[in-house]
Parts: C-alpha cells; structure tokens; sequence
C-alpha cells in the first residue's frame, strides 16, 4: 500500500484502490454523508485520543476482517499499511480529535477500504451529568455478530420515523430483549449488578474495555438482556460507544431511573474508564511517514492566507528535509484591517491547536502578522519567532531613484515599518502605498484581469517615476511575473529569501535542521467543502510559487 506524500487532508473521504490512496471529492461534510459514496461492506469506527491514539485499534481492524468472513469473504487485511495510511491521515489533518470509519468494499471491489474521517463531536458535560433520554424501537440485526454497513440505513430510517425528542434509540427484539441502541451497546443496572445482552448484539471494542474495567472494580455482571418491561426497575443504566465512552441514562420511554444520575455503579465505573483509558489506547506516533513528523519536528508558518505559501515554497526548496506545517487563518482573513490586539488574540488560538506537537520554530508569514504580533510571540515563547519585514534595506541598498513600497495599511503603521524608514530612508524617494482589497485580488487570481487592473490605478502616479517596488505583504509575491511583464524596467524586492535565510541560521544554530521533508497545511475554516476547496487553491498556489521561482531564477 502505497501512502502519497500528502500535503494536507482537507478532504474528508479516501479510498485505497490497487494500493494508492485516493481523495474522493464529493462535497462531503460529514461521515453520514459519504455513505451515499460508499459500497455495502464491512465497517468500524472509532474516535482518537491525543491526536495519534485510538482505543484497542488492534480490535477495531481485527473486527474488519471478522465481519468480513461472517458475509462469506475471506479478507486478509495488511493491517501494518492500514495503521500507517490512518497515521499519515491524521498527521496531515487539521489539529483537533477525529472521528474515523472504516468500510471494507464487500459489494463492488471486494476488498477496497474507504476511509472517512470528521471532527470529533462529543456530547454536552450536562449530559454526563444529568444523562440522557432514551427510546425504544422494534428492530434488530440480521447478523448481530457482524458490523455491516446496511445496518446504517436501516438505523437513520428508524431514527426519522421516531416522533420524540431523544438522545439515543433502544432496540428491543421480537421477544422484548433490550439489546442495544443503534449506535451504543446498552447497560442496565439493578442494585449493583450490570446486566447487558450477549445474544443479538454487536459487542463493541468499548463495550468490551467496561466489560475488563468492571472485573476489576469486582463489579457483578450477568449476561442477560433487560427486558422492555424491566424498565421501572432499573436502577440505573447507561450507554457507550467509542466517541461517547460511557453516557448515563436519566429515562427510558419516559420512565425515570430509581437513582440520581449518574449512579454510583454508572459514575465508579465511568471514573475507572477515564482513570485507565492510557492504557487501552494504541498510538500511531510511530506509523507513517508524516507521524514521523511529528517526532522530528516541524516549522509552524501562519498567514491569513495563501500568501505565506510563497513563503512555504521556498523555504521547502531551499530546505528540503525540512517539515514545514502551514496553517491558513483564512476565516479570519485578511488581518489587514484588524487591530493589533485582534491579530495577537488569533495567533494565541491557532498556537494553541499546535500545543500536542512539537513546534521548534514559528514563522509568521505575514508581514501584519510580524507588525502586530512577533515581539508579543517572542516574549512568551521559549521557541524562536521569525517575522517577515519589507524588504526596505535590500531596495535601498541595491537600487537607485524612487522606491515604492506596497503593503497593508497596517504594516505601514506599525513601529517596525516605521523603523525601517528611518534607518535606510534618508535621502531617498520612499513611497509608502497601501493597497487595501489587492490581497483578495491575489487569492482569486494573480495573473487575472481585475488584479492588473487594479495595480495599473494603484501605480499609474509611480509609472514614470518609480525604480524598485517593494513587495511587502507575502500575498504580493504572487505579483511577480505580472508585474514584471507590466513594468519590465523596474526592480523587484520581496523579503521572502531574507526570512528564509534567517530560519536556516536560527535552525541550525539550535541544532534543529533536518526533517522527514513533510509539508501539511490547515485553515480555519469551518464548512468541510470549503475547506476541500481553500487547500486546493493552496496547493495549486504552491506549485505556482515553484515554478515562479524556477523561471525568475529566485532558487539557487
């Protein structure tokens, strides 16, 4: 099996055809939503912990093939290649936890796996609190022993057809067995004895980790379902399931449970569970080339768009055994017209989503970013942080006449900009321009006609008299072939190759150079489809930068 060397996983949807992994580009927001996309099969899911860890992974593959064999396909799942694809997955992912399904193909391509993954949803503190209200439903599985993906539509239908505000549906069997909910295994309890159902259930890998915890709390349990007309003599009971752990119930069909909820059998062994999860849970910090990353480390660039990638690209061709991770705060874009402390406040919670990973330096590939926010950053970080500045002093020092210097009006502003030109800007023709609205001009096209329209009105003052331009938003860089085909006479200026340069001294001044040579890129935005579509444009602005930079003979 064969794991691409992803630059991000905005999508949400994959499929392993012939050992290559494929992105599947429906649209999809959500698991639910890719079972239209999926073949009947085999399937697991499960939630991570810690980024990297899953409970009882080994049990959830194990149970792929398992179910596989009970619908007569013998499936030898390479279950090696598998742990090191989810690991380069969620390595390349937007931080937060994931909620994952595996569907095994036993309908068209017997054998193909599809991958689907969405961010975690756990349910609300008050409802591990004051529990959860429950329905019952006549149903149950044709093959209780098998986790086949049929099921799933069967379910969502019982779901629609239930009038009743609820948290969860209880199916009962034909003979009035409680035997489990449509996505949770069931567990009631009477005094201080669990009763759950062995027969016509499903035994989850989190059913079976309570099931070890409450042998070793010398909790008595009997195999045997409760029955629908048992209800009013529970004294408690609860549900689990692996991204809901164990979840206290407060009614069943109305009727109450005896105890305050949680119980004390429900809350000592919800306790245990969290108290002994460490030790059920099997990372994948050691599978796959990107996870790899993170245990060597990785740069963290922040822009509030595609701009950094201009800034990302070269770094990666003059570095590239370097991991770079490039995060887009795009739904917060642009920070051009933000205050300095609204720009800090956005730099504190995008860190804090990298606080699980290992970090050795921070490059703000921003010049805004850099105006409003690096000497905060590097006051409380004991990690390096590298700041982008307009490239004044190499204009001014190579280049004679007037130099005009595009970047935000907040860059403009700021004591940094300001400090430049009073360090290099005596005796010079310096022209200050800012250019509110080019960085969206530049995020939809570059090269396109409003953008040279916009620059033409914007310059049309300088055209006669300007003789370097200074680029001094890392947006701009995008500029380039543009406006050197539109003003051939005049030299242009970034800081791109300057902070790059930096970051290799400071890198290897602390002993830190060398990676896996891994790049993965994330965004604020929140819409899945979107997102698909931000890192998309990401990627394709990349390899617009590698091949500007190749043509403007900017790598050496």
């Amino acid at each position: 099996m064969k794991s691409t060397n992803y630059r991000s996983s905005e999508t949400n949807f994959w499929k392993i055809e012939n050992g290559e992994i494929i992105c599947l580009e429906y649209g999809t927001k959500t698991i639910a939503e890719t079972s239209q996309y999926t073949p009947l099969g085999s399937y697991t899911s499960f939630r991570t912990y810690d980024r990297l860890g899953v409970l009882r992974l080994s049990q959830h593959l194990d149970r792929l093939e398992k179910t596989a064999q009970l619908a007569g396909y013998d499936i030898d799942l390479d279950k090696k290649a598998l742990k090191e694809v989810l690991a380069d997955l969620l390595a390349t992912s937007p931080a937060g936890e994931k909620r994952i399904r595996i569907t095994i193909d036993l309908e068209k391509v017997i054998g193909e796996i599809y991958i689907a993954m969405e961010g975690l949803h756990v349910p609300e503190p008050e409802k591990y609190e004051q529990g959860i209200v429950c329905q019952t439903a006549a149903a149950h599985r044709d093959n209780p022993k098998a986790k086949l993906s049929n099921f799933l539509s069967r379910a969502e239908n019982i779901r629609e057809q239930e009038k009743e505000a609820f948290d969860e549906i209880l199916m009962v069997s034909p003979d009035g067995d409680l035997l489990e909910g449509l996505s949770s295994n069931f567990f009631g309890i009477i005094g201080d004895t669990v009763y759950t159902a062995e027969e016509g259930v499903l035994s989850g890998t989190t059913r079976d980790f309570i099931l070890h915890l409450a042998e070793e709390l010398q909790i008595p349990v009997v195999f045997k379902p409760v029955k629908k007309d048992e209800i009013a003599a529970l004294d408690e009971a609860f549900i689990s399931s692996t991204s809901r752990a164990i979840l206290p119930i407060r009614s069943i069909d109305d009727i109450p449970m005896k105890k305050t909820v949680p119980g004390p059998v429900t809350k000592k062994l919800m306790e245990k569970f969290k108290a002994e999860l460490s030790s059920g849970i099997e990372s994948l910090l050691d599978a796959g080339k990107h996870a790899n990353c993170l245990k060597s480390g990785t740069t963290l660039m922040i822009d509030s768009g595609v701009g950094g990638i201009s800034v990302l690209a070269l770094a990666h061709q003059r570095l590239p055994k370097e991991n770079f991770s490039f995060y887009a705060d795009a739904a917060f874009a642009p920070y051009g017209d933000k205050t300095p402390q609204e720009i800090q406040d956005r730099l504190h919670a995008i860190l804090k989503e990298y606080a699980d990973q290992p970090v050795k330096a921070i490059l703000l590939a921003c010049n805004t970013a850099t105006s409003a926010a690096a000497s905060v950053l590097r006051q409380e970080l004991e990690i390096p942080v590298i700041g982008m500045e307009p490239a004044l002093k190499p204009a001014v020092l190579n280049s004679e006449g007037q130099i005009v210097v595009m970047a935000t009006a907040l860059t403009i502003r700021e004591e940094k900009f300001q400090k430049l030109l009073a360090q290099y800007g005596a005796g010079r023709d310096i022209v200050p321009l800012p250019c509110p609205g080019l960085m969206e001009l530049v995020e939809k096209d570059p090269e396109g006609t409003e953008t040279e329209a916009f620059l033409r009105k914007a310059l049309a003052p300088y055209e006669d008299t300007m003789a370097s331009l200074v680029l001094g938003c890392t947006h701009y860089v995008f500029l380039r072939p543009l406006l050197q085909r539109m003003y051939p006479q005049v030299l242009l200026f970034d800081g791109n190759d300057g902070v790059v340069r930096h970051l290799e001294e400071i890198l290897r001044e602390r002993n830190a150079l060398g990676g896996k040579g891994c790049i993965s890129m994330s965004s604020s935005l929140k819409d899945l489809k979107m997102r698909a579509n931000y890192h998309e444009k990401c990627t394709k602005m990349f390899d617009f930068c590698i091949n500007m930079y190749h043509d403007h003979d900017l790598i050496e």
